[in-house]
């Protein structure tokens, strides 16, 4: 469904992605692993328009995602690690106010309360924004992130701040859009979380990909089959690894 072929991006002279390549598949979660400072965020900014990459491609379904911008964003949605929420507003009016940006229209807004209850937030939506944690702002823009069901969706450390029954809820709404067809890309540093939801597995470093495969593969590649993806990310990201891949 998503290329990303050969992708860099420069920042003066520090190169952020030196060549990073890799495909999200429709119906697969999708872990993009690394240290902090890997290029994680970077290559997010670049899906997401907030960037422009300085060489490489990024296609859907074989065609360049620049080419028509308009209908990928539609297709796309995007849980930053800092939410990107409106203090003034509720959170049941922030919520409209995206539907109204994507024209989702009335009947499938029901959806709304829905997911306000799942992660437990239903009786503060008609406070303001401005009033809430970190955990709540989080939950919300989730909620602003899949209301419109994307065919794509990107998340960069979806479950910080978040506590531990929301967390469990939105694994399994994430399993959930899996089975229904979407392509979903997470970063995450809590590798158990990795673990038990990704298909398919790639981990970077300076701006480098060190390896993709499965779970399985990952793990052999860590010299450790029967061990934990911890074991395997820090064998594979660690100095005496650093050409592996």
């Amino acid at each position: 469904m998503l290329t990303v072929k050969n992708l860099y991006k420069r920042y003066g002279n520090f190169e952020a992605l030196s060549g990073v390549s890799f495909e999200l598949r429709a119906g697969e979660i999708f872990g993009y692993l690394g240290p902090n400072g890997a290029g994680k965020s970077t290559t997010l900014k670049l899906l997401t328009f907030a960037s422009a990459p300085d060489g490489g491609e990024i296609l859907f379904n074989g065609s360049s995602v620049f080419d028509n911008a308009d209908e990928f964003k539609k297709m796309l949605g995007y849980v930053p690690e800092v939410p990107y929420v409106y203090d003034m507003l509720t959170g049941r009016e922030f919520l409209n106010f995206i539907c109204d940006m994507r024209k989702i229209d009335f009947s499938a807004r029901k959806e709304i309360d829905y997911y306000l209850d799942c992660f437990d937030i239903l009786n503060d939506a008609d406070k303001l924004i401005s009033s809430y944690s970190n955990g709540m702002r989080k939950k919300i823009s989730i909620i602003s992130a899949i209301l419109h069901k994307p065919k794509i969706l990107l998340l960069d450390e979806p479950t910080s701040a978040m506590d531990a029954i929301s967390a469990k809820k939105f694994k399994d709404i994430l399993v959930g859009l899996k089975e229904s067809g979407s392509a979903i890309l997470l970063t995450t540093h809590v590798l158990e979380i990795a673990e038990k939801l990704c298909q398919r597995i790639a981990i970077i470093n300076k701006g480098k990909k060190l390896i993709e495969g499965t779970l399985a593969e990952i793990k052999n590649a860590g010299k450790n089959p029967a061990g934990e993806l911890e074991d395997a990310f820090l064998m594979i990201t660690g100095p005496r690894q650093e050409t592996a891949g």
